[in-house]
């Protein structure tokens, strides 16, 4: 089975007919700018060929997919990153489409890259307006949502063209309000219910920007995890 990547190459045009309810041009041919990988997923850089306009797609690394907990750990991104993205600090999952079965997220693409690349680029005053949307994105989405990032650190606050700053990778995240985590216990996806018992019981995240209770003992955080790893952006 020829899985998404595989015909994501570089330089080609392809047509995304799943697309056609996300975009108002009834062409359907996208030119495939780039394809980044990740730890666990990949990033394909996407323009439409009648608009001009940058998109991304985003899906689980093809030599991912037959290991279950990761595969489950994308699905309960997915899960958590629509809820969240109604926040205007979250980078924006437009639509979940499916491509040879599989589900791919697709979003925005953000030109100003990530934070850790281009933070010895900012000025003071530039600085402070990321972190200051970072807070109240992260407070948005805490306060009516009742979701913690677990992994907050610089590649993970992404940029658009103006420079304005986007809370991205929900891998990590996690429901803390009873009314969210009784759905995710009743869920029908049980991908979604063994990803939130594992990262329940399980140190994930990025040990450097990680508070030193999700290191000790990840199933008492709260809110002030992601407190403690604002700190470490704040102090780098």
């Amino acid at each position: 089975m020829s899985y998404v990547p595989e015909f994501f190459v570089p330089g080609s045009i392809i047509k995304l007919p799943e697309l056609s309810g996300y975009t108002e041009p009834t062409d359907n041919r996208y030119i495939v700018i780039a394809i980044h990988k990740g730890g666990m997923g990949e990033c394909i850089h996407i323009q439409s060929v009648a608009t001009k306009c940058h998109y991304a797609l985003k899906c689980i690394r093809t030599d991912l997919l037959c290991d279950d907990n990761t595969f489950d750990q994308f699905i309960n991104e997915l899960s958590i990153w629509i809820t969240a993205s109604a926040c205007d600090a979250v980078v924006e999952a437009i639509g979940i489409i499916r491509i040879n079965e599989l589900p791919v997220v697709f979003q925005p693409w953000m030109s100003g890259g990530d934070l850790a690349r281009s933070f010895y680029k900012l000025n003071a005053e530039q600085k402070i307006q990321v972190i200051l949307r970072v807070v109240r994105g992260l407070n948005w989405v805490h306060k009516f949502q009742g979701v913690i990032h677990c992994d907050l650190k610089p590649s993970n606050i992404l940029l658009d063209a103006s420079g304005v700053a986007y809370i991205a990778d929900w891998g990590l995240a996690r429901p803390l309000s009873a009314r969210i985590c009784k759905a995710f216990k009743l869920s029908s996806d049980e991908r979604i219910v063994r990803a939130q018992q594992k990262f329940a019981n399980n140190f994930t995240g990025t040990i450097l920007y990680s508070s030193p209770e999700q290191i000790l003992n990840p199933n008492t955080i709260d809110h002030r995890s992601d407190i403690y790893s604002l700190g470490c952006m704040m102090y780098e």
